[in-house]
C-alpha cells in the first residue's frame, strides 16, 4: 500500500522536480502517462501557489502588526 503524505509545499516542489526530471529524461513517454504528469504537475502547481499567497497574506499582517 502506498504510504500516504500530508501535502505541504516542501513535498509538492520535490514532486514537481521529479516529474520535471521524468520528462526531461524519458523521450519514450507515451501520451497517456504524459497527459497523467502534466495533470499532477498541474494540481501541484496550484496547491503551492495557494500555499504561497496565504503565507504572503499571514507575513503582511505581522509586519502591519509591528507598527
Amino acid at each position: 500500500m502506498k504510504e500516504m503524505k500530508k501535502q505541504t509545499y516542501s513535498n509538492s516542489i520535490k514532486e514537481l522536480e521529479q516529474i520535471i526530471n521524468s520528462l526531461e529524461s524519458d523521450n519514450d513517454l507515451n501520451m497517456d502517462e504524459l497527459n497523467k504528469q502534466v495533470k499532477k504537475a498541474s494540481k501541484l502547481l496550484s496547491f503551492c501557489k495557494k500555499e504561497l499567497t496565504q503565507i504572503n497574506k499571514e507575513v503582511e499582517e505581522l509586519i502591519n502588526n509591528i507598527d
